[in-house]
């Protein structure tokens, strides 16, 4: 479910700020990891975080969901550098 979440905004931010000649990338980050711990009964938990990374030339930002859903809402124009400041401003 979280993942479709991520995939709908990556879809909307190449929308806005992709286009033809346009090098503006976001695409799905996820990393995973299962907790050293031990519960009794059960197996170790295994964790997913969802990221979205974004490219724009030589600019890159790996964003939580919420702060890129913020970041695009905050941010007007089609100018992928207006993103990149309203990302900055959350980090």
């Amino acid at each position: 479910m979280i993942r479709d979440e991520a995939e709908k905004l990556c879809e909307r931010l190449r929308e806005r700020f992709g286009g033809e000649g346009s090098e503006f990338t976001a695409e799905v980050a996820a990393s995973d990891e299962r907790v050293e711990f031990a519960a009794p009964g059960g197996a170790r938990p295994h964790i997913i975080r969802y990221k979205i990374r974004v490219t724009a030339g030589e600019q890159e930002a790996l964003v939580s969901l919420e702060d890129c859903e913020s970041a695009l809402d905050a941010s007007t124009g089609r100018n992928a550098e207006a993103l990149f400041r309203e990302i900055a401003a959350r980090s």
